[in-house]
């Protein structure tokens, strides 16, 4: 990141804090920093747990502002949705959050690749956790 950075004119200097520690700083708006880098795993495959954590239920005061601005309307009215409306909904709200608001940025993200000889099949894959081995099955 230090040297992505550096090559737009950024310098970065890095500080570490205890996790418990840096969400604290970061929630501080006189905190002499711009930027926090965390981790993040979803516990369901539902959007709303990423947005609504993100930005009502246990965000920092610098982001809860979100849910009391306009684009908290249509979080409000996306949280009651269910099956293909509900993540279309929260597609266009994850657009405009990140057109009108931006207050997150994804750095990195992971990827799974999973290798099957021929005669393995029965494969399936959870949307979070990866391919589900107890399934899996060997071909006749």
């Amino acid at each position: 990141m230090r040297g992505n950075l550096a090559a737009i004119g950024i310098d970065l200097e890095i500080r570490r804090f205890a996790y418990g520690t840096m969400f604290a700083r970061v929630q501080n708006s006189d905190e002499p920093f711009d930027l926090s880098l965390t981790g993040w795993i979803s516990d369901t495959p539902d959007p709303a747990e990423s947005v609504d954590v993100m930005f009502r239920l246990n965000a920092p005061p610098s982001t809860r502002f979100l849910y009391r601005t306009p684009l908290g309307r249509p979080m409000r009215a996306a949280e009651q949705l269910t099956g293909a409306p509900r993540l279309e909904a929260y597609a266009a709200l994850d657009r405009d959050l990140a057109a009108q608001a931006a207050p997150f940025a994804e750095a990195m993200s992971g990827e799974r690749t999973d290798f099957f000889s021929a005669r393995i099949g029965c494969q399936v894959e959870h949307p979070l956790y990866g391919i589900d081995l107890g399934a899996l099955c060997v071909r006749n």
